[in-house]
């Protein structure tokens, strides 16, 4: 157990790659926020999510998946590309983050 104050700390210093947050799609999850899009995206990792709500429309669409092949080969295409396309996928995620935002841009 981490204690909140900590978490972003505890997650960055995992030094993790890549996250992947896979969803069924169903009514329950569709009500989901994309809070792990946001922490992920803070601390510089890319993350991998199912295309369904809460993720579809948030996370760029070349980090969604539908199936398990999907997200394989997305994985595989990370783990060989550049660290100069890596930092790429970081600063789309941190502009991303730090973009002005209106109410009902998306549920937390």
């Amino acid at each position: 157990m981490t204690p909140i104050i900590t978490y972003p700390s505890m997650l960055e210093h995992l030094q993790l790659q890549a996250v992947v947050a896979p969803l069924q799609k169903n009514e329950f999850n569709n009500c989901k926020s994309p809070i792990k899009y946001l922490e992920c995206s803070a601390v510089g990792i890319p993350l991998f999510a199912s295309d369904t709500l809460p993720y579809a429309g948030i996370v760029p669409s070349e980090f969604l998946f539908n199936t398990p092949d999907e997200l394989k080969e997305k994985l595989r295409k990370l783990k060989f590309s550049s660290s100069g396309a890596y930092m790429k996928i970081i600063e789309g995620n941190w502009k991303w983050l730090n973009e002005p935002r209106k109410e009902g841009d998306f549920m937390l």
